[in-house]
């Protein structure tokens, strides 16, 4: 097996990907952490902090600092049909995506907790702190913080899409939302896109009373309806 065994640091800077990014392997695991930086450069595809594959395991934390990054489909901080142990972190800063940005991974679970930062930054579809798809269960907590001149076209969401935060068992999860700046299209939700939150949510609109006194404050406009809890209907209430 093709796989590696301490950690992956990338570092990708003005340059072109012209398919997908991955941070980890392809099939391959990482028997360590991956830590990927990418600046003033593009990606043809999607962008993965993690690994392509079932078989791609990262056996410790995922890290995506991307600042100036035009990405053209999707961003996760997780694997590709491939699970992350550890904890995930993604910083967005003034880079673009053409669809959604997930926390978590495709169809890959997250054995820890997301964190997702989203600065001056603008996202073409939704914005996720939990992953994609019912494998794609984060079994920690989500912590979202977004900033600045951040525009999203679609919903924000504290949790994933059809993707569970937490564990029955455990039922002990949290998802916290912070929002000092935005202008999000339609609505913003403190749990999952047709899914669970097996904890509590923390959902806080306006520098006065974000957790996260660092934050960029801005101007804040949500086009849609804001919500608690999560959206039971697979499209996204309208």
């Amino acid at each position: 097996q093709a796989a590696v065994n301490g950690d992956i640091t990338i570092v990708f800077n003005d340059s072109e990907a012209s398919k997908n990014f991955y941070g980890g392997g392809n099939f391959g695991a990482v028997d360590g952490s991956t830590d990927l930086t990418i600046s003033n450069s593009s990606v043809g595809e999607s962008l993965f902090a993690g690994g392509n594959g079932a078989t791609a395991v990262v056996k410790g934390n995922t890290s995506l600092d991307a600042n100036n990054v035009e990405v053209t489909n999707y961003v996760y901080g997780g694997g590709n049909q491939s699970s992350v142990s550890g904890d995930v972190s993604v910083k967005f800063i003034d880079s673009t995506t053409n669809d959604s940005l997930f926390g978590g991974g495709n169809n890959g679970e997250v054995g820890g907790s997301t964190d997702v930062y989203v600065s001056n930054s603008s996202i073409g579809d939704s914005l996720y702190a939990g992953g994609n798809g019912s494998t794609a269960i984060v079994k920690g907590s989500t912590l979202l913080n977004v900033d600045g001149t951040t525009t999203v076209t679609n919903h924000v969401f504290g949790g994933g899409n059809a993707a569970a935060t937490g564990t029955e068992e455990e039922n002990n999860s949290n998802s916290i939302v912070n929002i000092a700046g935005a202008t999000i299209g339609k609505n913003v939700y403190g749990g999952a896109n047709t899914s669970v939150l097996y904890g509590i949510v923390l959902l806080n609109i306006g520098q006065d009373v974000v957790t996260d006194s660092s934050l960029i404050p801005g101007d804040i406009k949500i086009g849609g309806t804001v919500f608690g809890g999560g959206e039971a209907n697979a499209s996204g209430s309208e």
